[in-house]
């Protein structure tokens, strides 16, 4: 699916996401306690839709870190400007992410992003380039579950909504990082993926 299908395509669920999306985005949480941010933190979030877990990431940051939020969708972002625009550290960047070149952070998120991305190697490459030594990268996203009748339901529904599944992740990850952390949840339905950067 091209950038200009996604962006289509989420213009029409930027309407209902943040309703739909517990229902099937899990793990949420648990990838943002991963990140260990603190107070100070600044947080790259790659695809960050209409800032759903800022909340949360703001929380641990406080007043003194920030989130750089970026999406190629203006009507998501828009949602996400409604709820987070008037936060003085929260900065929301219409973008490709596979040019958009960070500033330096202290920790990079991809919450359900990185599958729909059509030059995810790219994305990947730049945030390790943004990414400060001891910093985490973190990415919660669809797997592949194992469940033989659900897996050929379920990889239907993600190819029909642009999620490619399948992305040698791993492999791309070990390429830039000696330490790295991955585990499927749910019978391989998601998994998360810790990285930190030496």
């Amino acid at each position: 699916m091209s950038l200009k299908e996604i962006e289509k395509m989420y213009s029409f669920h930027s309407k209902f996401y943040d309703i739909t999306r517990p229902f099937f985005v899990w793990n949420r949480k648990k990838a943002i306690g991963k990140l260990e941010l603190k107070e100070g933190s600044k947080i790259l979030v790659v695809g960050c839709g209409t800032g759903y877990g800022f909340d949360r990431i703001l929380e641990k940051i406080g007043k003194t870190g920030k989130i750089i939020g970026v999406d190629y969708s203006k009507d998501m972002l828009e949602n996400a400007r409604q709820k987070f625009g008037n936060i003085d550290n929260v900065e929301l960047i219409q973008a490709d992410a596979a040019k958009y070149k960070p500033e330096q952070v202290d920790a990079v998120f991809y919450s359900y992003s990185i599958t729909m991305i059509p030059e995810w190697q790219k994305s990947l490459r730049n945030s390790w380039e943004a990414l400060k030594k001891g910093g985490a990268l973190v990415i919660v996203d669809f797997s592949e579950i194992q469940v033989p009748l659900l897996k050929h339901i379920l990889n239907w529904n993600l190819r029909k909504h642009g999620v490619n599944n399948h992305l040698p992740l791993q492999k791309e990850l070990r390429k830039y990082f000696e330490e790295l952390n991955y585990k499927e949840y749910f019978l391989g339905y998601n998994f998360i993926a810790k990285a930190i950067k030496n």
